[in-house]
């Protein structure tokens, strides 16, 4: 007995498919097959009906579509289902006409060695991104497997050991700078070494001055069960107070134009600036975090505590990301000396 599969009606534009004389809607578009397939295959576990081998012929575009449609997906930060979607859109504009059981390595290759502008780290996380997304549709059942397995993705370095941001670098950065809006930015992320985008959403609602801390509602682990808090210093408090009476709904930071920060127009604004000023320097917005989290190791602060600040979840991160340590000799020295008079 053949199994019904799922077919396109023009006159109703919807993918549906017919199980035991009923009409089962699955898709609304043309352009939705992927999301149809997926659902057919949900419909047929629930039936008991036993699928047949999975088609060679979905599209990456049709995969990648499902992929960010995904209901899981919006579990996930915001910022980070907007890192996979310039990925993988970006991926699928390169190959999106190939069916996905015949992508290649070679095609990933291709796609990385046309950004040359990439660094290892980006290339890694488009990567990883990629194979993630096909690894998932095999789970799935939208093909049955892709040919990416064992693909020698760059090597991920830490972020943290080139990007450091020095007292005399920022002290400069907020004293030339013409926005009074940076000004500000640059101040708390150094105060409290939240990430770029965490600063951009936070809200006046967000902000507890009684516990003077942040209560931030979407972020990475919220989706394992964690909650964030972003604790500040007295000098962070003082300015949340004040940014808090200016604007009491909607985002707390903005840009000159009244807008909420994004993390690309922070990045932006700051890239402008040190070009301006003549600092060659590989500073951006998360340079911040990571000094924050380089000066406190080397002033002693416990793993475990800076992990917590930072809001990871355990010290795996501090130990890849934070480790070198080489930027705070001088403090290391000296504890050494402390130890061995």
């Amino acid at each position: 007995m053949s199994v019904p599969k799922p077919w396109y009606r023009n006159s109703k534009d919807a993918w549906y498919v017919r199980l035991n004389g009923k009409l089962h809607r699955l898709a609304k578009g043309k352009d939705n097959e992927a999301q149809a397939h997926k659902a057919w295959q949900t419909l047929m576990r629930q039936q008991g009906i036993a699928l047949p081998l999975p088609t060679a012929s979905v599209t990456l575009s049709e995969i990648a579509t499902a992929y960010l449609e995904r209901p899981e997906a919006q579990a996930i930060a915001p910022n980070s289902r907007r890192t996979a979607r310039i990925y993988l859109l970006s991926f699928a504009k390169a190959n999106g006409h190939v069916p996905a059981s015949e992508i290649r390595k070679a095609h990933l290759q291709a796609w990385i060695d046309a950004h040359e502008a990439w660094s290892d780290d980006t290339a890694w996380t488009a990567c990883r991104i990629v194979i993630a997304c096909l690894n998932w549709a095999v789970k799935e059942e939208l093909f049955s497997a892709h040919r990416l397995k064992g693909f020698c993705r760059p090597q991920q370095v830490s972020r943290g050991s080139e990007c450091l941001v020095s007292e005399a670098t920022h002290q400069r950065l907020v004293d030339e700078s013409q926005s009074e809006a940076l000004r500000v930015a640059l101040t708390m992320l150094k105060e409290v070494g939240c990430r770029p985008g965490e600063l951009c959403q936070v809200t006046a609602e967000d902000f507890d001055a009684s516990q003077g801390l942040w209560r931030i509602r979407q972020h990475k682990t919220k989706r394992k069960g964690k909650q964030r808090f972003i604790l500040l210093t007295p000098k962070a408090i003082a300015i949340c107070k004040e940014q808090a009476e200016a604007h009491p709904t909607g985002a707390m930071f903005r840009t000159v134009l009244g807008n909420a920060w994004t993390s690309e127009q922070l990045f932006q604004s700051l890239r402008n600036l040190c070009k301006r000023l003549g600092i060659t320097d590989k500073v951006s917005p998360y340079s911040y975090r990571h000094t924050f989290a380089t000066s406190h190791l080397a002033n002693g602060a416990p793993e475990a505590h800076i992990a917590a600040l930072l809001g990871h979840a355990n010290t795996k991160m501090i130990h890849k990301h934070y480790g070198h340590l080489d930027a705070r000799l001088d403090a290391l020295r000296q504890t050494l000396t402390k130890g061995n008079p």
